[in-house]
């Protein structure tokens, strides 16, 4: 082997650092790769989550949290930082849950990439060993994911500032407060133009389980109905009083129980 001059080994010394210098700036301006932090909190309404373990690579492990003064509980709702970019893997541990495996194999759960303004279902689920296991790549390094889609009290609080002068809403009253001075609404529903005499009197009462957040979405989509011109709901305004108190539990929704 012939011997290498002093001056080529600076030379080489030199082209190796240059392309090595290259390669780590090329890297570090690749936006594809995931994030080198990966965390999860759960401080939005609603939110809920007892503890979060990272269990290796991208692999999460969530505790449902019991619910308030109760000790088993079922709903989570949390969000997932720097998840961008990666597959990343939850597993839920139900040693808190009422649910078990044939429960949870149901499940399809969803997640936010825009702070809860659209979602998206979450399909590839799994039960491995019993435990219920779902996988999914984060759109945003903000990402929150839910047992289902939430309805907020906000939301409720919103809608209904929307329809209470409404033509055929009757009434609007603060019914009474909850323990964390929430207030619960009772809305009236009729043709004021026919007389109560022989009317018919129906109530409708939802989100009494707040981890059920289905029903708020049933009532809002039957206060629109009700309140509609179709035949069916302008007969119904003439024969009934429609008493609908929408949002029952509001402190246990916001506990995110």
């Amino acid at each position: 082997m012939s011997p290498i001059r002093s001056g080529h080994t600076r030379a080489l010394v030199q082209r190796t650092l240059t392309t090595s210098v290259l390669a780590v700036l090329l890297a570090s301006c690749n936006t594809t790769e995931p994030s080198a932090t990966l965390s999860i909190s759960a401080d939005f309404e609603g939110a809920s989550l007892d503890s979060w373990t990272l269990i290796g690579g991208d692999t999460v492990e969530i505790s449902i949290r019991p619910d308030t003064n109760f000790p088993v509980g079922f709903w989570f709702a949390f969000q997932v930082h720097g998840g961008s970019g990666r597959e990343l893997v939850s597993r839920v541990d139900d040693a808190n849950s009422l649910y078990g495996p044939g429960t949870w194999g149901t499940k399809q759960p969803v997640a936010s990439s825009d702070g809860g303004e659209s979602w998206t279902r979450i399909t590839e689920t799994a039960l491995p060993g019993g435990v219920f296991t779902f996988r999914h790549r984060p759109g945003s390094n903000l990402e929150r994911i839910a047992l289902a889609i939430p309805y907020p009290l906000s939301r409720w609080l919103n809608y209904k500032a929307s329809i209470e002068t409404a033509p055929f809403v009757d009434r609007v009253e603060v019914i009474g407060q909850s323990l964390d001075g929430n207030p619960i609404h009772m809305i009236e529903v009729t043709d004021a133009a026919e007389p109560d005499a022989g009317k018919s009197l129906i109530w409708a009462v939802g989100r009494q389980h707040p981890g059920e957040p289905e029903a708020s979405f049933m009532m809002e989509g039957f206060i629109d109905w009700v309140l509609g011109s179709s035949a069916g709901a302008t007969e119904l305004r003439k024969r009934a009083r429609v008493v609908l108190v929408p949002f029952l539990n509001p402190d246990g929704v916001v506990r995110g129980n």
